[in-house]
């Protein structure tokens, strides 16, 4: 009952704090970060170490611009420290919740975050789902590999969830989940709809209506976006999110990027400076929810796009324009130009029969490309990858085509369509 109480007053603040205008958000921001700045310093010893090698101590952190002054803290930074020695004194693996990442980027790592934290979490998820027009009387079909942990609310029968079992090895186990469920509203993977959608007949799509689908985990392309909504007859909403801060952007009913500003602080860096409006940057991430660990100018290894655009949907939260992928996502070419997953898959995940697809570069000049394809496509369709992915590397690289049945995913099956094993000169 407690944890529905407090999610429950959590909810109402993040609801209103999406009507505050933008100066507002900033002032809220900037005082929730001095707060996580003198709370770190006391807490953590992690962040003092770090703090006080930089020269740095809580009163010369008065804005969002002061942040500069302090070191980014890395992946492998925490690694090499331990991640429950990085816990705030008073917090343990005992007393808050664990969360992993996929793997997908080659390597699990644990995160811990505080009670507190996670009812924000769940306020955060439902004023995106809100806005989209979900009702806490609706069905929602979630996609996942393990059992869903029951909420406060689901023994009232309020915010019913219903789990798309990912461990299913057969696709067409999908299609029943979704077939029994009937939701008004799911909640994926790109990739595992794309699956679906080439799964399921059209007269069980038909029966498959939902009202909108919430999409989260996977960079997705617009003609995935497409391919997607007019597959299932709805409109999709995107979400930019990790675990380390579960909300970081979340796409408005007018298909515009919001960050979530009330949970992270989000810079756009490039070459060590602030990036301007449509320049393209290393994403770093502040965390104003998680006491248990708090993350300061987190390298989340994403690249990404900001934007000074005011969106008409009311919200006085920050816009972006988009994330391009993983920094370890883009193809880099002998003459030095670099291409995003966004501008790779537009080109062949459109061909047909293709069901999943990685790309990864494991030289300057080799990619190789691994496709599960529908029988009826077997032989063509590889070839026409191979076409099309070498006229948009210009004949600079050398692209192989692999068949495989099932492409592997990291351990929450989350797919990474591009990986690249090579550094950037």
């Amino acid at each position: 009952m407690r944890d529905a109480i407090q999610q429950g007053a959590a909810v109402i603040r993040a609801l209103r704090d999406e009507r505050l205008t933008p100066d507002q958000v900033r002032s809220r921001q900037e005082r929730s970060l001095r707060r996580m700045v003198e709370y770190a310093w006391n807490r953590s010893r992690f962040y003092r170490d770090k703090f006080e090698a930089a020269g740095v101590r809580p009163d010369d952190i008065g804005s969002i611009a002061d942040l500069a002054r302090l070191p980014t803290t890395t992946k492998a930074e925490l690694q090499r420290y331990g991640i429950t020695r990085a816990l705030a004194r008073g917090y343990s693996p005992a007393n808050t919740f664990e969360d992993a990442t996929s793997g997908s980027s080659g390597t699990v790592m644990k995160f811990y975050h505080s009670r507190e934290a996670y009812n924000r979490y769940f306020a955060f998820a439902f004023r995106h789902l809100s806005a989209i027009g979900y009702r806490p009387w609706h069905r929602v079909a979630y996609t996942a590999y393990e059992r869903l942990t029951p909420l406060p609310w689901e023994r009232f029968g309020l915010g019913r969830r219903e789990r798309v079992d990912l461990t299913q090895a057969d696709p067409r186990g999908y299609v029943a989940d979704l077939l029994r469920v009937r939701p008004h509203f799911i909640t994926a993977y790109p990739s595992i709809l794309q699956l679906i959608l080439a799964t399921a007949t059209p007269a069980e799509l038909s029966r498959i209506r939902p009202r909108a689908i919430h999409l989260h985990s996977e960079l997705l392309t617009e003609g995935l976006r497409r391919q997607i909504s007019e597959g299932f007859r709805c409109d999709c909403f995107d979400d930019y999110g990790a675990f380390e801060f579960h909300h970081i952007a979340y796409e408005c009913p007018r298909h515009r990027y919001h960050l979530a500003a009330d949970n992270v602080i989000v810079e756009f860096v490039r070459d060590g400076r602030p990036c301007g409006p449509g320049e393209e940057g290393e994403i770093l991430l502040t965390g104003l929810s998680n006491r248990a660990m708090p993350l300061f100018r987190y390298a989340i290894g994403d690249v990404g796009v900001p934007s000074d655009e005011v969106c008409s949907c009311g919200s006085g939260f920050p816009t972006m324009k988009l994330v391009q992928g993983r920094v370890d996502d883009f193809v880099v070419l002998p003459s030095g130009r670099r291409l995003s997953p966004r501008a790779i898959n537009p080109v062949y995940e459109h061909l047909p029969g293709l069901l999943e697809h990685v790309l990864i570069q494991e030289s300057l000049d080799h990619v190789l490309v691994r496709v599960n394809v529908a029988e009826a496509h077997r032989e063509s369709t590889p070839a026409m990858i191979e076409r099309e992915l070498g006229a948009l590397f210009g004949g600079e690289v050398r692209v192989e085509v692999r068949l495989t049945a099932r492409i592997a995913r990291g351990r929450t099956g989350k797919l990474r369509t591009v990986i690249s094993k090579v550094t950037p000169r």
